[in-house]
């Protein structure tokens, strides 16, 4: 702080540059709502239907769920009951 600013003078200037940095935010805030709310909205002329579903996604080819005491090769996991 400069001390041959009177006091009110000094007071005026850091609100001054209080309201010139929530400017800049508002201005930031501003873009990036304007970004994500960009991203809401959907491709135009995206059709996802079942273009690009990957092989298998209906529910007749889902493999039977395995025991989750199981390890990923079936064998018993250690620490659980009954391995």
């Amino acid at each position: 702080m400069r001390t041959d600013e009177p006091m009110v003078t000094q007071i005026a200037r850091h609100l001054d540059d209080a309201i010139d940095r929530l400017n800049q935010d508002l201005e930031r805030v501003e873009i990036w709502t304007a970004a994500l709310s960009a991203f809401l909205e959907p491709i135009p002329g995206y059709d996802s239907s079942q273009r690009f579903a990957l092989p298998g996604a209906d529910s007749a080819d889902k493999p039977a769920s395995r025991d989750v005491r199981k390890g990923p090769f079936g064998g018993a996991t250690p620490g659980f009951p009954g391995s």
